[in-house]
């Protein structure tokens, strides 16, 4: 049984956001879950409520503190943008909690790669699920076993490809085929300069929706205080009135 506590440690938790009919991940703050009513809350960016959030939208929302992760799938089934609140609110289908087990911060994400055993002249294709300093999630219709030395290009918008080696350390099962969970091993320093750009990057998003989320809550904080100041004036200006 997973419970609520588990989730939200404290009153919020980063998280990322994957809409399935735009192929995108973006980031958000998990900001409410009620596992009995099968709802979660998520604070987002107000840019990204019209260009890319329609309801009935496909969703799935990873969040990852330092010991577990949680996997939310749903449909979007409301949009709120107001003073007081910034959010969408989830329809949650199912709920997966894995423990983390990667010794760096992984960020999710969606890119084509391609995979290749070593030994193997035929390449296959495949998507980068997530990313880290020292190592991958990558899903591929093409069967590899564990230990398996493998080579990988990861192909980015406006970079050229990132190609190390690495070594499969696990395989499970998904719709389309297998996720490989791929340490890396060898990287020249050319390629671990991409990389590490690209992680400071991913790193610059996620600080960029907490500042957003922290400026949103002082925000609602103030004006909660300015509407208390002008309701206490008005029942003072009142009171005078009346005497």
């Amino acid at each position: 049984m997973i419970l609520l506590l588990d989730i939200l440690k404290d009153d919020s938790l980063f998280c990322r956001i994957y809409i399935e009919n735009t192929n995108k991940w973006i980031d958000g703050i998990l900001t409410y879950v009620d596992l009995k009513k099968n709802v979660a809350d998520i604070f987002l960016s107000a840019r990204h409520f019209r260009s890319l959030l329609s309801e009935e939208s496909n969703l799935i929302i990873k969040s990852l503190d330092s010991n577990q992760e949680f996997i939310f799938t749903g449909t979007l089934s409301k949009k709120v943008i107001s003073i007081r609140k910034q959010s969408i609110s989830l329809k949650i289908d199912e709920v997966v909690k894995f423990d983390n087990e990667r010794l760096f911060e992984r960020f999710h994400c969606s890119y084509p790669a391609i995979i290749k055993q070593l030994k193997d002249a035929n390449p296959a294709s495949g998507i980068l699920v997530d990313i880290s300093s020292g190592g991958i999630l990558i899903s591929s219709p093409t069967s590899y076993e564990p230990n398996t030395p493998v080579s990988l290009e990861i192909f980015f918008a406006t970079e050229r490809p990132i190609t190390f080696v690495g070594r499969i350390l696990r395989k499970t099962s998904n719709k389309i085929g297998f996720n490989y969970g791929i340490i890396i091993e060898e990287i020249d320093n050319e390629n671990a300069i991409s990389l590490n750009k690209l992680i400071e990057n991913l790193v610059t998003d996620k600080k960029s929706i907490l500042e957003e989320f922290k400026l949103f809550k002082r925000f609602k904080h103030s004006m909660y205080w300015v509407f208390v100041l002008l309701a206490a004036l008005f029942v003072t200006l009142f009171l005078k009135s009346g005497l």
